[in-house]
């Protein structure tokens, strides 16, 4: 966001609006209009041209800015930023007063508060259609403003004070540099030269890690240029370079795409943030020149922004999971954060050579097309170069929008895991021993104690619904995913507390189509010990907690009540249009609480969706209510105005010293309260385990299987439909089947293991494919068993596919035997007679043999003897098959030998009787 956008769009002073952009450490970019700067560079030398680059950057004045439409909006933003604190401007403020009267400039942070104000007037200045361009009072009034801060605050007399080294090391430098750069056709040699003299004796060369390190050489490479010193321009390019390196420990990027600042902080939204933003810059200013980067080491940003940034943004929002403590700041809230990362990555975008350029094109036009209207967005906040970029690209038809960092991440190296589903975004803030918690400093993010604590967060549609002042209206004891104490706390209590657990992390499928996150949980400050397991199975989230205990609990609460241990499944903020929170078929109203045992609840309304299946019948409180509080409560250095929201929570008791406590529920993103209660009448996710030392789960519709193992010991499970599966070793597993194999993920989530990790299958394989020589195989006697060796790989997974042996077919059972009836006589019939077969065939094959040959065509149960089967002797064989049935042949014994037809011998016949006289024949007369 932009500081101008800021002062306007809340009742902060300029002020606390400077200061928490100082504290953030994120100086974001002002708005300008698409017009030329008034001085040519044609015969400039590469410094100017380089300066020249750099100014036009910051006022919009880039290719296609006379194209895309009026920009007046952004313009207004310059100058009213300008004229707040022109107006405020004290002009004749001697070196012992203030030349504003809200700010003590002998303290570095409100030092630099008043160099950011000179700076939005520079702008103005530099902005030729601004209505303040020409104003010759204002331009006077600007020049005199920072000459007043350099003669009697800021130069090489002033005491450095170690406490505020960055306030006088980077934060003061940054604005000082753009105001040279700015009004550097009204300024003489000599107050360049003074004033570049006085940003070297405070950052004279490259220091620190990390963003810190990034914005430490942009404050040197900014002064040589305007300096015109080749060789400290030479040094500060170099010295960004290890900050873009991969990192194993400590501050900066990691090969998972993590990001930490300060040792134990996941930061990629926060500090992370700043330093694209300024590489962007930086990059953006060298472009063209002999100091452009060109080597793999300097263009890895360009890798960052696939691996480490677009898996943590949400339809164009960062994810309040990975900004650390500026979530407790009203300028930085989630989609806000977008802004700025959309705006370096648009610059980058810019100038990538060919090998980037397309995917980078497309991961910022993917969030612009779905964040186009977040509550803050490019065209209501971003710069004038912003806005153009935006527009160009948008309007670029050769650049698909697709989201380019869909599935399961797990961020080993910061404790996060995130899932970006087709219509939403799943992620899980842990801690360890390596990862804290939270962090709490210079008075901000003072009651942040369980975002790091198992905590959820839950992106549906557009616009993230942390932003619209959620973190300054939420139940800071009712953090989405966490189970805690109610006991009361005190403002950053716990702030440097690092759990003595190293059980924290998570794995994604080789697709990322599914993922698995958990954590071994002990809580600051009490005996509460907990055992946290998230399954992500594509469009259904199990979130199981086991071996939820505590003990010596006593006095009330932060509620008044005594203490308990909860589970707070979810709180949300009603957006849009209202929304409808069920408890079962019970509707909760405003102002309300409604606890019942039941087996599902919703969120239903014009903004989003959601459901919740608890697979145990499970007493749940649902609450309505209005919540009104400040951004002050959890920022000093913020507003004390109002901000009000109605939020919906769903919580379990587990009541007070619990032991061995649970908790299961399923969250359906994006389904309506019929569709939740029809899927909690047929689950089809199983938990196959939860306990303190294990937790399993299994999906049937995907055939997946996720195991934890907490405890290293032996666990087996049987998954229904699916062989067992067993898992030794402290582990996190996931088992894929599909038609042909099993493919097992394997990762140390403890990041200590020194001895292999085992995961054995019920079933035998045949081969199989490992992605890594740290993982074998072997096979038999029923099983398969898989041995990973995740040393040193810190928290990476290993993978292997293993190949199904086919299973031996099935085989006919046969009562009796075959056997051959009839009389085996020439001219007699045959028959085969076939004994019981189980099962049934779906054929029987018949083929009879004359003397061990078959013959032509007997193919029936039945055969007639022919002449030819005389003096032989015959037999039959039977073959039997079915599908999945091993095919059988019934050979009968032979028979008899076939004999020849005879005929029956009879007696000759006799004559007998009387033979009788012969009589003669008379002749008659007529």
């Amino acid at each position: 966001m932009s500081v101008s956008t800021s002062l306007t769009s809340r009742t902060l002073t300029a002020r606390r609006v400077i200061r928490i952009l100082i504290t953030a450490a994120v100086v974001l970019s002002v708005v300008a209009p698409s017009v030329s700067f008034t001085e040519s560079a044609s015969a400039a030398d590469q410094f100017d041209s380089m300066r020249l680059r750099h100014v036009n950057d910051l006022t919009g004045t880039i290719a296609g800015s006379d194209g895309v439409g009026s920009t007046a909006a952004a313009v207004r933003r310059v100058d009213d930023a300008a004229r707040l604190v022109w107006g405020s401007l004290n002009t004749a403020a001697t070196g012992s007063e203030e030349i504003w009267s809200d700010l003590d400039t002998h303290d570095f942070s409100d030092l630099a508060v008043a160099f950011h104000r000179v700076e939005s007037m520079a702008l103005a200045v530099g902005t030729p259609q601004s209505t303040l361009h020409d104003n010759i009072q204002f331009v006077g009034d600007t020049i005199a403003a920072v000459d007043w801060l350099h003669t009697n605050r800021y130069n090489p007399t002033t005491p450095k004070k170690a406490a505020f080294w960055w306030f006088y090391e980077i934060g003061i430098p940054l604005a000082f540099n753009d105001i040279t750069a700015l009004l550097y056709p009204h300024l003489s040699q000599t107050q360049v030269a003074s004033f570049m003299d006085t940003v070297t004796y405070f950052a004279p060369a490259p220091k620190n890690t990390a963003a810190n390190r990034v914005w430490s050489a942009y404050v040197v490479g900014l002064r040589a240029v305007l300096s015109k010193q080749p060789s400290t321009l030479k040094t500060a390019v170099e010295a960004m370079r290890p900050a873009l390196s991969l990192v194993t420990a400590g501050d900066g990027f990691y090969a998972d795409g993590s990001y930490v600042q300060h040792l134990h902080h996941a930061y990629t939204g926060g500090y992370g943030i700043s330093l694209i933003q300024t590489v962007s810059r930086f990059y953006y200013l060298l472009q063209g020149s002999q100091w452009q980067p060109t080597d793999a080491a300097g263009l890895s940003i360009y890798d960052r922004v696939q691996d480490t940034y677009a898996p943590v943004t949400s339809c164009g929002g960062v994810m309040s999971v990975v900004r650390g403590r500026e979530v407790a700041r009203s300028v930085s809230q989630d989609d806000a954060v977008g802004v700025t990362l959309q705006s370096a990555v648009l610059r980058l975008a810019e100038i990538a050579p060919a090998t980037y350029a397309a995917k980078t094109k497309r991961a910022v036009k993917h969030w612009l097309d779905c964040g186009s209207n977040n509550s803050t967005s490019i065209e209501s906040a971003g710069g004038v170069a912003d806005v153009v970029r935006s527009r160009l690209l948008l309007r670029d038809s050769s650049v698909s929008s697709a989201a380019v960092a869909a599935g399961a991440y797990a961020f080993n190296g910061m404790d996060r895991f995130v899932f970006n589903g087709t219509d939403y975004a799943f992620a899980v803030g842990m801690s360890s021993s390596r990862i804290a918690g939270y962090e709490a400093l210079a008075d901000e993010n003072l009651h942040g104690w369980y975002t790091g604590s198992g905590a959820t967060y839950l992106h549906l549609g557009e616009g993230s619904p942390y932003s619209h002042d959620f973190w300054a209206t939420a139940n800071p004891y009712r953090i989405p995913g966490t189970t805690e104490d109610t006991v009361k706390r005190g403002e950053t209590n716990g702030r440097t507390y690092l759990s003595g657990q190293s059980f924290a992390g998570g794995l994604a499928s080789p697709a990322g189509s599914r993922g698995i996150a958990a954590m071994s949980y002990d809580a600051d400050g009490n005996n509460l010990a907990a055992k946290k397991a998230w399954f992500v199975f594509e469009d259904r989230i199990l979130a199981v907690g086991a071996g939820i205990t505590s003990t010596n609990m006593s006095g009330n609460g932060w509620d008044g009540k005594a203490t308990r241990i909860e589970t707070t499944i979810d709180d949300r903020i009603v957006t849009a249009g209202g929304a409808e929170l069920r408890l079962g078929d019970t509707t909760v109203p405003l102002g309300s609480a409604v606890s019942a045992l039941t087996r599902w609840a919703s969120i239903e309304g014009p903004g989003e969706h959601v459901g919740y299946v608890f697979p145990v019948a499970t007493t749940v409180k649902a609450q309505r209510e209005q919540r009104t509080s400040s951004w002050n409560a959890i920022n000093r250095l913020e507003s004390t105005a109002p901000a009000s929201n109605v939020h919906l929570t769903l919580t379990v008791n587990h009541g007070a010293n619990p032991t061995n406590s649970s908790y299961s529920y399923i969250l359906l993103p994006s389904r309506s309260a019929q569709q939740t209660s029809d899927y909690a009448r047929n689950p089809d996710v199983d938990i196959l385990a939860s306990g303190s030392g294990f937790v399993a789960a299994y999906d049937r519709r995907s055939r997946t299987s996720g195991l934890v193992s907490f405890d290293g010991a032996h666990h087996l499970v049987q998954p229904t439909g699916s062989p067992w599966v067993s898992i030794d070793g402290a582990a996190i597993a996931m088992v894929e089947e599909d038609q042909t194999s099993y493919t097992v993920t394997v990762s140390d989530p403890t990041q200590l293991s020194t001895t292999p990790i085992v995961v054995t299958l019920g079933a035998e394989t045949s081969e199989y494919h490992a992605s890594s020589s740290a993982v074998s195989w072997s096979s038999g006697g029923g099983q398969t068993a898989m041995r990973f060796s995740p040393g040193g790989l810190r928290g990476r997974p290993l993978t292997i596919s293993v190949v199904k042996k086919p299973a031996p077919p099935a085989e006919f059972t046969i009562v009796g035997q075959l056997v051959v009836t009839g009389d085996t006589v020439y001219g007699g019939t045959l028959s085969a007679k076939v004994p019981g077969v189980t099962p049934k065939p779906d054929s029987t094959h018949y083929q009879w043999y004359r003397g061990g040959t078959g013959v032509s065509g007997a193919v029936g149960q039945s055969y007639p003897l022919k002449a030819a089967d005389v003096g032989q002797v015959m037999s039959v064989r039977v073959t039997l098959a079915k599908v999945g049935v091993k095919t059988m042949v019934l050979s009968s014994a032979p028979t008899g030998v076939v004999r020849p037809l005879r005929f029956a011998t009879t007696p000759v016949p006799r004559i007998t009787g009387t033979r009788a006289s012969r009589r003669r024949r008379s002749s008659c007369s007529d």
